[in-house]
């Protein structure tokens, strides 16, 4: 049983370098190489997630991605956005087909991954789905 809890709030934003690259699913393996290189000695400032997923089907995604397995990577740099753009680069360099990645305020990249409501089970976000409900619920989310 927990009696206390204790943390320490850091400044943050307004705007970061944040957003999510896309790659069909057959270039999972060269994404998780540079991927397993460069995030385990990554800096404090860059947060991140390589997941398998189903390419929702929005406009932001490219048309042969929507409905098929992608490597997506999302990510955020918690630093001076001009700072971070030395840590997207590799994976830009891997000729993503669908690049997200841009400065925005934090509370825009932290809303991406939201639920709409009535879509989960917990209210939790989530990143991935596999069931016919949270396909739907991909579809309702609004940009």
């Amino acid at each position: 049983m927990a009696t206390a809890f204790e943390f320490q709030l850091y400044p943050l934003g307004p705007t970061v370098l944040a957003g999510l690259l896309a790659w069909p699913a057959n270039q999972a393996g060269e994404v998780a190489r540079v991927y397993r290189d460069l995030a385990f000695d990554s800096p404090d400032e860059l947060g991140s997630a390589l997941v398998m997923v189903a390419g929702p089907p929005e406009e932001f995604v490219p048309e042969h991605l929507r409905g098929v397995t992608i490597a997506g990577l999302a990510m955020l740099w918690a630093g001076d956005p001009n700072e971070g753009q030395d840590f997207v680069k590799p994976f830009v360099d891997l000729d993503p087909d669908a690049n997200l990645v841009m400065p925005m305020p934090y509370t825009d990249f932290q809303a991406m991954i939201d639920e709409p409501p009535g879509c989960g089970t917990t209210g939790a976000p989530t990143t991935t789905t596999t069931s016919r409900r949270g396909s739907r619920c991909l579809r309702e989310v609004r940009h």
